[in-house]
């Protein structure tokens, strides 16, 4: 049996659900953010993937600290 366990590696991509949560708005509002390229994404199979670097960037910058 494989473990299936996660080691603590550092987060380094964010899902979508995770952005929704973090800025509190809809799955449509993060899905047109990714599609005019807000934040550098990555996209395996039909999941997208957002940087956490250019995520936490970006919040900086127009969300205040």
């Amino acid at each position: 049996m494989i473990a299936t366990e996660r080691c603590d590696v550092p987060k380094r991509v964010y899902t979508p659900k995770e952005i929704q949560n973090i800025l509190g708005v809809s799955r449509t509002h993060i899905y047109h953010l990714i599609e005019i390229k807000t934040f550098r994404t990555i996209k395996i199979g039909n999941h997208y993937r957002i940087s956490k670097k250019c995520f936490d960037r970006w919040k900086e910058t127009n969300c205040g600290k």
